[in-house]
């Protein structure tokens, strides 16, 4: 994430590359909640700081 945001300040031209994901057939998603927090600080760095 940081990365694409240096790069598209440093000028460089950002592109998409579509995937597709397959559902689970056995098994639990290991996102948790705090993952999500730390993705959401992480996002709040890079607007205040690197953007």
């Amino acid at each position: 994430m940081e990365m694409m945001f240096r790069a598209k300040k440093s000028g460089y031209r950002i592109g998409e590359v579509p995937i597709s994901f397959v559902d689970r057939f056995f098994g639990e998603s290991k996102l948790g909640s705090q993952e999500i927090v730390d993705y959401a600080k992480g996002l709040l760095y890079l607007f205040a700081f690197v953007w």
